[in-house]
């Protein structure tokens, strides 16, 4: 709480949460807001604001009354069209994006939905390509791509926005190009981490450049380390892109060495989520080893390897392959020479992997015979029910499922203690800031933290601003209530979308009856139908 007794600091670095810090360890929302208030040297006040990561957070209607929550910015926000009753309390210079997950940039559609004018985006070219096509499919583009204003971001790279000049490290996550970022201030710097592993062998893109880390640290000094938390319960070490790769080719090749031998005349059906662009990259080059012909299969799948390729990584072109969607061709060839990658890790019930399962998919019909399903993901916590009734008439049939809990077929884009620790140790920050997370991984996060000798703090709501100290000292300086803006889709119909926007809503779905009237479709309904359903989430997706 606020030591009103105390006099509080008026200038310096101001940290704003307004998500990421959640309840019942929902991972999601994330967003923060840094302020700095200094003077310069003719004596004059000098204020400036960037926002970094704009992210919705997946609702659950029956449970939370609410198909996604947005962090409610407004305050930061400039409306397209003037008002005089609407005015910016603290305007930004620019929004800084870590990667194009959902639970970082996807409150962009939302608020120019709204009608509201977004500063320069800074962003890898990936994550940026994903922004562009989640407005298409959302038939938001045309309206709104005039108003856009991009700044490609690559690895290494040193920029100003405001007053903070700004590194980017390049960060190894299953979402290619991912970005954290070194931020030096007139009073003190900080490290906000992208969703991160310290893994060596992802296939796309820069690993983790702690070499830079450290460079930068020793050079300006770090105050504070503002870091992720969703793996930080774990002590052992992850499973590394790698050793998928290594596990996935020893099963294809039929070795005895695998965890599941014999399947080198299987057709391979791995359920992969679209986004880990890092997976899709494995499966490419384990294809060409095993001379495959590969089939992707799932709009989520497909419109990722179209982003990877607008932003320069052609799989096709780099693992010399032909990625065919041809139901004949299927058909031409002999289990042994097939490999199919497909939606529906989380059990969606309209996925590829779902459909089939149900026999209702026009072209994969699944045989015990001659067919092995490979899950190469995570069972996020509150889908595992929608999974097993997924898979449970394909276990009915006999057909093999290979899951992470039996083999190595899944690496998570999240970092353990021993990948959390390799940042603190490249970095020696002066103070900890877990963020990313709920309790129990804030909590551990913290613990890791102080069992290596720092000091750390620990916020565990989206409640207040914080002071970052020129010594790393942190001074909480303002509650503020952690209310989200409640997103409800009246038609609940995922293909023909009609949103409305309650403010102040508290996270367990509790609205405060303050319905933003007239505030929403103001481009009317999306033009391009929405194929596959959205399924909501209670935990992100690596």
């Amino acid at each position: 709480m606020v030591d009103f007794e105390k006099e509080l600091p008026t200038e310096g670095l101001f940290m704003t949460p307004y998500g990421g810090n959640n309840d019942q360890n929902r991972i999601g929302g994330n967003c923060r807001v840094y302020t700095t208030k200094h003077r310069d040297a003719s004596g004059r006040a000098k204020q400036s604001s960037i926002l970094i990561d704009l992210g919705n957070l997946f609702g659950d209607r029956d449970k939370y009354e609410f198909d996604e929550f947005i962090p409610d910015v407004m305050q930061h926000l400039e409306k397209k069209e003037a008002s005089e009753t609407y005015s910016v309390e603290d305007p930004l210079d620019g929004i800084l994006l870590t990667h194009g997950h959902e639970d970082h940039i996807s409150a962009i559609p939302h608020y120019l939905r709204r009608g509201y004018k977004l500063p320069t985006i800074y962003a890898p070219k990936l994550t940026v390509e994903t922004i562009k096509k989640q407005l298409q499919n959302q038939g938001l583009w045309e309206d709104v791509k005039g108003d856009l204003k991009f700044q490609i971001i690559k690895p290494g790279q040193n920029f100003k926005v405001g007053e903070f000049n700004v590194t980017a490290v390049a960060t190894s996550h299953s979402f290619a190009d991912s970005l954290s970022y070194f931020v030096e201030t007139p009073t003190a710097n900080f490290f906000h981490s992208s969703d991160m592993k310290a893994d060596a062998t992802i296939p796309i893109g820069d690993a983790t450049d702690f070499e830079l880390m450290k460079r930068l640290s020793e050079e300006k000094g770090c105050q504070a380390l503002i870091i992720e938390s969703t793996n930080a319960p774990k002590e052992a070490a992850i499973t590394t892109e790698g050793m998928v790769h290594d596990e996935l080719f020893k099963m294809m090749k039929g070795s005895r060495q695998a965890a599941a031998s014999g399947l080198k005349n299987k057709r391979i059906i791995t359920a992969i989520m679209g986004n880990n662009h890092q997976r899709l990259a494995t499966m490419a080059e384990l294809a060409r080893l095993t001379k495959r012909s590969i089939f992707p299969m799932g709009n989520a799948i497909e419109d990722a390897l179209k982003v990877l390729k607008r932003a320069g990584h052609d799989l096709e072109k780099n693992y010399g392959l032909n990625f065919s969607k041809s139901a004949q061709r299927l058909k031409s060839l002999r289990p042994g020479q097939q490999m199919i990658m497909a939606t529906g890790t989380q059990g969606e019930v309209l996925s590829t992997l779902g459909r089939a399962a149900r026999g209702e998919h026009p072209s994969l019909q699944i045989d015990p015979k001659t067919d092995v399903i490979i899950m190469s993901s995570t069972d996020i916590p509150g889908n595992e029910a929608a999974i097993e009734k997924m898979l449970a008439p394909l276990r009915k049939k006999g057909v093999m499922i290979i899951t992470p809990k039996q083999a190595n077929t899944h690496s998570s884009g999240h970092g353990s203690q021993a990948d959390i620790s390799q940042f603190i140790d490249a970095l020696k920050p002066q103070t900890i800031l877990p963020m990313h997370g709920g309790d129990i991984m804030l909590e551990a996060n913290t613990r890791l933290a102080e069992s290596k000798g720092y000091r750390a703090y620990l916020q565990r709501r989206n409640d207040g601003t914080l002071h970052i100290g020129s010594d790393g000292t942190i001074t909480r300086v303002q509650n503020r209530m952690d209310k989200w803006i409640g997103v409800y889709d009246m038609n609940n119909d995922f293909r023909n979308p009609d949103y409305k926007y309650t403010r102040n809503v508290r996270i367990d779905g509790k609205p405060a009856n303050f319905i933003l009237q007239g505030d929403y479709t103001n481009f009317g309904r999306p033009k391009y139908i929405v194929r596959q359903r959205k399924i909501k989430y209670s935990h992100k997706p690596d």
